[in-house]
């Protein structure tokens, strides 16, 4: 089913076997159609479903397939599979809960503080690192930035939050704060 949805596409793949589906050759024709025909956007903001199998997934495909719209609108890059959401397919679902706002806003407070206060990028620095597989000269090519620029607001970071991110278990409260805000700016 290809259907418009929230300034975007989304896609839901049901099937009543497990026979082996060609996903890659799917998405392709599927991008290859929006653009013939010439629907609004192309094929940016098209979110789609992983293949489920049975009537039953129909509701669950369709969830699915909305977060990844979602993703594809933020990012305008084209289409994204549900797939391709890695954590934030564990995360979308709870964002909102008072559990996981409070985990996260514990941690980035003192960073938005910081930056409100002195004009700083602590954030979307720490974003950047996070979304460049935690490596500081990808991060500091993609943020036109030096590398010793990255390093020092990464340890400001460490300083705000008590979270370093040269440790991976505290590295990992940084990463799963940044995905709740990420799941949460989704929603």
């Amino acid at each position: 089913m290809l259907a418009p949805y929230d300034g975007g596409l989304l896609f839901v793949a049901t099937s009543d076997s497990e026979q082996t589906l060609d996903v890659e050759r799917i998405v392709q024709a599927l991008t290859e159609l929006i653009e013939v025909s010439g629907i609004d956007g192309g094929a940016e903001g098209l979110g789609i479903s992983d293949i489920l199998f049975g009537d039953e997934a129909v509701a669950q495909a369709i969830s699915q397939a909305i977060y990844a719209q979602r993703l594809s609108c933020q990012r305008a890059e084209g289409p994204v599979r549900y797939t391709q959401l890695g954590i934030l397919r564990t995360v979308m679902p709870f964002a909102e809960t008072p559990e996981m706002r409070s985990f996260s806003e514990a941690i980035l407070s003192p960073i938005r503080e910081h930056d409100s206060e002195h004009g700083s990028e602590l954030e979307s620095t720490l974003a950047a690192f996070i979304e460049n597989d935690r490596r500081i000269e990808r991060t500091a090519k993609q943020t036109s930035q030096h590398p010793n620029t990255i390093r020092y607001r990464l340890d400001k970071v460490t300083a705000l939050t008590g979270l370093s991110y040269k440790c991976a278990p505290e590295m990992e409260q940084l990463s799963l704060a940044y995905a709740i805000e990420r799941a949460r700016s989704l929603q």
